[in-house]
């Protein structure tokens, strides 16, 4: 239950920050391929950057206590800033 909730949140959050939605990756060649990911942002990322947000709760909860959300939310922010378009 734990990585649907944490999943969730990941997602919702990078969703709202960079104006992204929700969606099935249908992009064959993606290590994403088949998955629910947050992707297609109109904020200034990658045209293709996207996050397997439960990809993202699965290293959380992985994590040796005592987990800090907030690092996990600040590896994936500090990723899609290194994917600004320019």
């Amino acid at each position: 239950m734990i990585l649907v909730k944490v999943g969730y949140y990941i997602g919702d959050y990078f969703a709202q920050k960079y104006g992204g939605h929700w969606f099935v990756n249908d992009i064959q060649e993606s290590r994403f391929f088949a998955r629910y990911v947050v992707g297609k942002f109109i904020a200034p990322v990658r045209e293709n950057a996207m996050i397997d947000t439960f990809d993202a709760a699965q290293a959380y909860a992985d994590t040796a206590p005592p987990r800090v959300l907030d690092d996990k939310r600040k590896e994936i922010e500090s990723e899609l800033e290194r994917s600004i378009a320019r």
